[in-house]
């Protein structure tokens, strides 16, 4: 890896990463409905799906999905159907506006890390671009200690970076919400994008 190299795919990267897709909606939906901390929680997991996604690459994630095909498919319906259950809750959630709302305790933004990964595990076009475009950057078959740490390193800033920044944008909109009717319509808006996630990320190949 060198320089020009690295900032290549720092770019690379973030063009991933700023294209609204299920993990831009996913967070969206999951700030709006829960608030920023479980949504940072959610960018943590989908920052560890992209190294998980890496160090594929690295092992040759193409001989890795013909021999085990059925666990990469077990785990996009995972992440899909994780999704789609989040998304019902929302469409079941408390109406209460949330600055009526208690802080919330951090236990169980475990799960929000782990809806993360899975999304990132079940994105379709995150898989494309680790498995076709990393190739492009560096030597996967030469590949050294130190450039896999650099790559981790500079995906994962990125993609934390870039997801934080939608997380911090909804988080402006949730503090603006007053009314119950309007905490209602957000809780269905946010359901509805958390299963339309679910259901795109499980129908595509």
């Amino acid at each position: 890896m060198t320089p020009t190299t690295t900032l290549a795919l720092a770019g690379a990267v973030f063009i991933l990463a700023v294209t609204p897709g299920p993990a831009v909606a996913s967070i969206t939906a999951r700030t709006l409905g829960a608030g920023l901390a479980a949504a940072l929680w959610h960018v943590a997991g989908i920052a560890l799906g992209d190294i998980v996604l890496i160090s594929l690459a690295c092992l040759g994630m193409s001989t890795l999905a013909q021999n085990y095909g059925e666990v990469f498919l077990a785990v996009k319906w995972a992440g899909a159907a994780y999704l789609i259950w989040l998304g019902l809750c929302a469409f079941r959630s408390d109406d209460t506006p949330p600055a009526d709302l208690p802080a919330s305790s951090p236990g169980g933004h475990h799960k929000d890390a782990l809806t993360g990964l899975l999304t990132t595990l079940g994105n379709p076009k995150a898989i494309l671009f680790y498995a076709a475009f990393l190739p492009s950057f560096v030597d996967l078959a030469n590949i050294t200690v130190a450039d896999y740490l650099l790559i981790c390193t500079v995906a994962c800033s990125v993609v934390f970076a870039v997801l934080a920044g939608y997380a911090l944008l909804a988080a402006r909109a949730r503090r603006l919400l007053r009314s119950r009717r309007t905490v209602r319509a957000m809780n269905r808006a946010s359901g509805t994008v958390l299963v339309g996630t679910g259901v795109v990320i499980a129908s595509r190949s």
